[in-house]
């Protein structure tokens, strides 16, 4: 932010106190810079100037000393066991539950649980650590219905807007999804600018650009339960019913990097998203689905990065997902093809959804066939016994024979894939999409 010179050195502090009070466990810095002429700032110089900005906000960071009270560890602003209220003003009456009862903190699944949480909507109790509790509360009490109209402008239809807690969200078998988001190739776009004015239009373009994509997509793939935890220039935290999850994804995508074509016509500037994605149960502790899906958005980033016609990505994992026995003794071949490059994810969810639309080959078959290809003692084997099931289909006039689709810098080779590695290893990579399969169809409403 650009502010008048006469904010003197307190400025910076006051922020940092004042959203401390918010902000419970996270260490959070400000800096404020010596008075700059705005002829330098908005001059082809900036960078000079963001740059000692940043390094001095850097300094400021090491500088915060973790005080306060302490939680097992963590940093957190004292709760007042009363009914006075919280230090944000936020009135509530905190309960200590006996220490006979702790258990592990149901939110972030880390700390101790010691206060009294919301009931669940099954009555079950619902232990909760100091600073989960706090976030929780701050977050009812801070929520708004901005992301609800934004849904309903893109879309032109109302959204659901009895959503206040994951449980609202679960899908018919209880499962929600993480969905988080990144922009690519956002480095190489900033640092073609040559005047601040084009970071500041950038930005907002990117903003409203992710924020089209998220609602479209949600509108597109039927999703009217959902809550949007952040949407910040290209960094986009949702989260939506697991059976949706996938899909939404691809198209989240897809969406996003359309919307830059125009933005590449003006500009030659070109951004595409990789998408991370963790489904699991709802009442999983948030934190624990997060970090996955961060896993899962690292692992798609660096599959864009592999080749130089970047067109977005997409890896999930199912935190209950089945785990078949053997895939360390055949550690050479891959029992899944994630992270998939988006025109493969979009291949593949077509495929999956031909499968369990016409019946052609069943869960219980699939589940054989990633048993015969985990288990077999060569490809060969394994590519035998695909032949066989096929040769059951058609000799038993079931359903035509299962053919796996070609896929984008892949081979085919039966029931096997194949590309050449990427690295500095010579020779091809070898996976098969069977348990890949069993996952989509599971989570494909």
């Amino acid at each position: 932010a650009v502010v008048p010179e006469s904010c003197d050195e307190e400025f910076a502090v006051s922020l940092e106190k004042e959203a401390k009070k918010y902000l419970v466990s996270a260490d959070i810095a400000y800096y404020l810079s010596d008075i700059t002429e705005l002829s330098v700032l908005f001059g082809s110089d900036y960078k000079t100037e963001m740059v000692k900005v940043e390094n001095a906000l850097n300094e400021r960071k090491k500088l915060i000393i973790n005080t306060g009270e302490f939680d097992d560890g963590l940093k957190i602003i004292s709760i007042p066991e009363s009914s006075d209220g919280m230090n944000d003003g936020i009135s509530v009456k905190v309960e200590r539950i006996p220490a006979r009862r702790e258990k592990i903190c149901t939110s972030c699944g880390r700390r101790n649980g010691r206060y009294e949480g919301p009931k669940k909507a099954d009555a079950s109790d619902n232990e909760v650590c100091l600073s989960c509790l706090h976030k929780s509360l701050v977050g009812k009490n801070a929520k708004s219905d901005k992301y609800m109209r934004m849904y309903e402008n893109y879309n032109g239809r109302k959204a659901d807007r009895s959503v206040r807690t994951l449980e609202d969200i679960k899908d018919r078998d209880g499962h929600i999804a993480v969905v988080y988001g990144d922009g690519n190739n956002m480095g190489g776009i900033i640092q073609k600018f040559t005047d601040i004015t084009q970071m500041m239009k950038f930005s907002r373009n990117v903003k409203d650009i992710a924020a089209r994509a998220v609602f479209e997509s949600m509108g597109e793939n039927g999703i009217d339960r959902f809550e949007v935890v952040g949407l910040g220039g290209d960094d986009i935290f949702v989260i939506v019913p697991g059976n949706k999850a996938i899909k939404f994804s691809a198209s989240l995508i897809r969406k996003y990097n359309e919307k830059f074509i125009d933005y590449k016509k003006t500009t030659g500037n070109v951004s595409t998203m990789s998408v991370g994605i963790a489904i699991a149960k709802y009442n999983t502790p948030v934190q624990v689905i997060l970090e996955e899906a961060e896993k899962q958005l690292a692992d798609a980033k660096s599959e864009v990065k592999k080749y130089p016609e970047n067109k977005g990505s997409l890896s999930f994992r199912v935190l209950d997902n089945i785990d078949m026995s053997g895939e360390e003794e055949k550690s050479d071949i891959s029992d899944t093809m994630l992270p998939y490059l988006t025109e493969t994810a979009e291949t593949i969810i077509k495929f999956a959804e031909k499968l369990k639309t016409k019946g052609a080959i069943g869960k219980t078959a699939l589940r054989n066939l990633l048993d015969a290809f985990v288990n077999a003692e060569s490809p060969l084997e394994a590519n035998l016994f695909f032949e066989y099931y096929n040769a059951r289909l058609i000799e038993n006039r079931k359903n035509e024979k299962v053919l796996l689709p070609q896929l984008e810098k892949y081979t085919l080779e039966g029931g096997y894939y194949t590309r050449s590695k990427t690295d500095e290893t010579t020779g091809n990579e070898k996976c098969f999409i069977w348990k890949d399969l069993l996952n989509i169809i599971d989570f494909l409403e």
